[in-house]
Formats: C-alpha cells, structure tokens, sequence
C-alpha cells in the first residue's frame, strides 16, 4: 500500500479525498437538518448528535475497510454530541475567536476519544487520532462558527465558508487516517 518513497499510493489519495468529501457532506446535511428542526427542537445536545449521525455515516463509508461502520456511526453520534454539549457548557454564548476554539477543541476531544475506541483494535497507531480531532476540530469548529456569525451574510456565504471549516477538519484527520492506515514498519534491529 505504501510506495517505496514515502509519496501517497493511489488507494491512500482515494482515502483521504473520500474522507474529506464525507466530512464535508455529513457535516453539511447535519447542519441543514439542524436548522430544519430548530423550529421543533433547539438544544446544543440534539445539535450535535444530529450533526455527529451525519458526519458518522459519511465518515463510516470513508473508514468502513479499516473498522465497523455501525459503531463508528454511533461513536461519532456519542461524541460529537457530548462534545458539542460540553463545549456549549463550558462556554455558554460563546461569541469570541478563543471561545470557538475552546469549543471545537472539546468537540474533538470527544469525538476523537469516542472514535478511538473503535480505531485502537484496528491500527497500531491509533492513539494519534485523538491528537488529530484536537487540533482538526478547534480550527474547523472555529471557522463554522465563524461562518454562522455571518447572519447578515447570504446563506449561501454561511454554508460555503462552514463547509471550508468541515473540509479543514477533514483534511487534518484525512492527513492522520492515511498515516495510521499505512502499516507499521518493525523497529530496525542493532547491528
């Protein structure tokens, strides 16, 4: 699967291009579902499981040759909306640059850890996943809230630049999903 010199293989680039696209689409279809039912139900918690089924399913097709696609749909569902709530609560009315990062770094924390636990039985590196949501989250989560600020904006606008903040966090984790995908070399031994 690796090339000889250290370049992507094609099935890594498809990985990570699927990746990033399924971030992005269920990312989008979370939010558009989530204004659809602001109307009946607006709480941060429902938020982001409804965000996190979107993003799960899509990442769940992306990741389903490295681990089960129906518990990485409900682990995503359990993360993101535990870390949407803990985020919303540690930083309730969150209007500043620091306060959006806070948040989506907490978003990746949870579901980073929530994801772990599915991806440590099937990549050797796995604990590098939680670093990768961390900082993929703080920066993509900061741009979406970001884009939701635009209000005076066309929708248009604010769907566009939300979905550049889901597309960075997808090519972050795409970045480490390549990386731990890729085998482990063994450990050269001393001459």
């Amino acid at each position: 699967m690796t090339s000889v010199n250290g370049q992507l293989t094609q099935a890594e680039r498809n990985l990570g291009l699927v990746w990033v696209l399924a971030t992005v689409v269920g990312w989008a279809v979370g939010f558009v579902v989530c204004e659809a039912l602001k109307s009946f139900v607006s709480t941060l918690f429902v938020d982001g499981l409804v965000i996190g089924a979107f993003v799960g399913i899509a990442q769940g097709f992306a990741v389903r040759r490295l681990a089960p696609m129906g518990r990485w749909v409900l682990v995503s569902i359990i993360g993101f909306g535990i870390g949407l709530a803990l985020g919303e609560a540690v930083a309730p009315g969150a209007s500043t640059l620091g306060a959006h990062a806070l948040i989506g770094a907490i978003i990746g924390t949870a579901a980073g850890v929530a994801q772990w636990l599915i991806l440590r039985r099937h990549v050797v590196r796995a604990g590098w996943w939680v670093p990768a949501n961390i900082v993929a989250w703080t920066v993509g989560w900061t741009i979406i809230r970001l884009a939701e600020g635009l209000e005076s904006s066309p929708t248009l606008v604010v769907y566009l630049v939300g979905a550049a903040g889901a597309a960075i966090a997808g090519i972050i984790t795409a970045t480490a999903l390549v990386w731990l995908a890729r085998p482990a070399r063994p450990l050269s031994s001393p001459a």
